[in-house]
């Protein structure tokens, strides 16, 4: 995959966010935390927020991550978001509607 359209990385986004609670795809915390840092470093760039309270454990770890990325461009942020989406969706292909996910997403360009 050299690069990605913002069409096709939208359709990710859409993809990822549909997804329904208790359906058979779900993004491992970790993975959670990377799509996270690659959609805000993809529409945001670099974090330039202040580090949130460390007792607020899921903040910590989304600025974290995102931190992590600085420096990536928009467009290569782009790029890993949606290889991490086809990753999830062909892990679980058995799955009709996620089949029919992965192959929507391949086919937008």
């Amino acid at each position: 995959m050299s690069g990605v359209s913002q069409e096709q990385f939208n359709r990710a986004v859409e993809i990822i966010q549909e997804l329904p609670h208790d359906g058979p795809l779900q993004p491992s915390p970790e993975e959670g935390l990377y799509l996270y840092a690659c959609y805000k470093q993809a529409t945001s760039g670099d974090n330039m927020n202040l580090k949130p309270d460390p007792l607020d454990h899921v903040a910590t770890a989304e600025w974290n991550a995102w931190t992590q990325l600085a420096g990536t461009p928009q467009a290569e942020a782009q790029k890993a978001y949606v290889t991490k989406t086809l990753e999830l969706l062909k892990r679980h292909s058995s799955d009709p509607a996620t089949r029919h996910r992965l192959e929507e997403l391949e086919a937008t360009t």
